[in-house]
């Protein structure tokens, strides 16, 4: 509780002393037509970034699931040609994230930034913040976030055992939704018009619902990077990401000799709230069983999943890869450049909307944040029995 008001009081003194922050990057799109869903629409972004302007041409349409009924719509952008700005790295695919539940702006970029330094290897889309304006009219603060594409996640195209997939329905229990009828895996690479890789998580879903436990023993780490897997469990953990159990995801091989990975994706769902904004501190169960996935890795006595999530999470924590020290460090560092747009934000798109559970500002979120942290960490070195002497 200490460190907790030493972090808001420091947050508060940084905050009212700092008015001259830098700018961010501005993007106006400029097009004849209206941005629709669904639909990608020709368009020119007039860039405005660290003191440079250009114009790039382009598509733009909005994008999203359960957030597209908000009134402030996250976009799908795919520049003509590939470009580095806002200091990220040279793509032409991008998405910018209304982030419109998350007040405090934080979820998808601190859940990216931990799980890529929980591990080297591991994938998280790169993602800074920008201000959209869409027509003429102000759209607010965005999370600019890279599309997960073939190159990102280090596939071999030449390979024809690479693969990547869009959250695959393959680890519900029962039987799994389908977004896409003539793509039910949303197969990214290769292309499905190319060639129809299904069977591969057909065989992979049959795998884990019908094999004897010796026979899951010894071939799940034909199929699965078990390190990889352990490190986005502890993730969903620590983070109550439940929509991140059986989805929200991306599903990988980067060629015929590796195994199977996944790269995080969409992790506003998380850290004290849920994906619709309604408060969870840990008031409703993460649903992990609702995984035969996990439910097999913990069951099987000869993996020893459970030492190893123990082993995992005590590395994690003596190297202060998780802890409230790196947490509220991570909060500070990513908030306090863009707390003015925030509060910019906020009269564009007010807190007291019905769209909200509370009308929490930004300030408020930010402590809950930090409180939830607090508590996961509590929670966790008390399961995964951890001691830092």
């Amino acid at each position: 509780m200490k460190f907790c008001l030493f972090s808001f009081i420091s947050f508060i003194v940084f905050t009212s002393c700092n008015t001259n922050l830098s700018p961010i990057p501005i993007v106006y799109i400029d097009s004849e037509q209206d941005v629709i869903v669904n639909q990608k629409i020709l368009t020119d972004f007039q860039i405005h970034d660290n003191g440079q302007v250009f114009t790039v041409k382009g598509t733009v349409k909005y994008r999203g699931g359960f957030s597209i009924g908000f009134n402030k719509k996250s976009y799908a952008v795919e520049f003509n040609n590939k470009i580095a700005w806002a200091g990220l790295p040279k793509e032409d695919d991008w998405v910018f994230n209304a982030s419109y539940i998350d007040k405090t702006f934080l979820r998808h970029k601190i859940g990216f930034d931990l799980f890529r330094s929980m591990n080297s290897q591991n994938i998280a889309p790169k993602s800074t913040y920008i201000r959209v304006v869409e027509n003429g009219i102000d759209k607010g603060l965005f999370v600019l976030m890279q599309k997960l594409t073939p190159k990102i996640v280090g596939l071999n195209k030449n390979d024809d055992k690479a693969l990547l997939f869009k959250e695959p329905p393959i680890f519900y229990i029962n039987e799994f939704p389908v977004q896409d009828i003539n793509n039910r895996f949303q197969q990214k690479h290769p292309k499905l018009k190319i060639e129809d890789k299904s069977e591969v998580m057909y065989q992979f879903r049959d795998f884990l619902l019908q094999v004897d436990e010796e026979t899951f023993y010894s071939e799940i780490e034909n199929w699965l990077d078990i390190n990889n897997i352990i490190e986005w469990y502890l993730l969903v953990l620590f983070a109550n990401a439940g929509d991140n159990i059986n989805k929200n995801f991306y599903f990988y091989k980067t060629d015929s000799t590796t195994p199977f990975r996944v790269a995080l994706w969409d992790f506003d769902h998380s850290f004290g709230r849920d994906g619709d904004n309604e408060l969870n501190m840990m008031d409703m169960p993460l649903g992990l069983h609702k995984s035969i996935l996990f439910t097999r890795l913990r069951d099987n006595p000869q993996l020893q999943f459970n030492e190893k999530l123990i082993k995992r999470w005590n590395s994690l924590r003596k190297e202060n890869v998780i802890s409230h020290f790196t947490i509220n460090q991570m909060i500070n560092q990513n908030v306090f450049p863009i707390l003015p747009y925030i509060k910019e934000n906020e009269k564009l798109w007010p807190y007291n909307s019905s769209d909200y559970f509370d009308d929490n500002d930004v300030y408020k979120e930010l402590a809950l944040f930090r409180r939830f942290t607090q508590l996961r960490i509590k929670d966790l070195d008390k399961l995964f029995c951890y001691s830092a002497e």
